[in-house]
């Protein structure tokens, strides 16, 4: 996104993708430099004390659209930084939602993993070709925010 046409956006679609990018910077170094597990407890732990918005208002459409171009703007940011950014987004807006991580063989490196983030069963963040190939591993559940 260029400059001038995020300054074009509306207040709240600004505060997104900043709040996105953010988020993204802040995933991607904890995934660096913390064992994941904890910043899983961590993150779930967060979410269940917060207050969360009973009512959605904003558009998932806007949420993985805030986290498509941050990505681009957050060098090595990976599905998993995308998928658990987007995840803080939706409970922020009022969206109940569940990370999964899944795993499949490949020929290549031995195995191969992808995150993908979705809402009441539907994909909204990590679609890629030959998803179905991956075995899904949910890191949260649905209860837990």
């Amino acid at each position: 996104m260029k400059i001038h046409k995020f300054f074009l956006l509306p207040g709240t679609e600004k505060r997104l993708l900043l709040r996105a990018l953010y988020l993204l910077v802040y995933f991607r170094l904890a995934l660096k430099f913390r064992p994941l597990q904890s910043l899983l407890h961590d993150l779930e732990r967060r979410l269940s004390d917060s207050i969360r918005i009973m009512e959605p208002t904003t558009s998932l459409k806007s949420i993985s659209r805030s986290v498509a171009i941050a990505s681009r703007y957050v060098p090595f940011s990976t599905c998993l930084s995308r998928a658990l950014t987007g995840k803080v987004l939706c409970h922020e807006k009022g969206y109940v939602t569940t990370v999964h991580v899944g795993v499949t063989k490949n020929d290549v490196d031995g195995f191969e993993a992808h995150a993908w983030l979705t809402f009441q069963g539907i994909m909204i963040l990590g679609d890629i070709p030959g998803i179905d190939r991956f075995k899904e591993m949910p890191l949260f559940s649905k209860e837990n925010g």
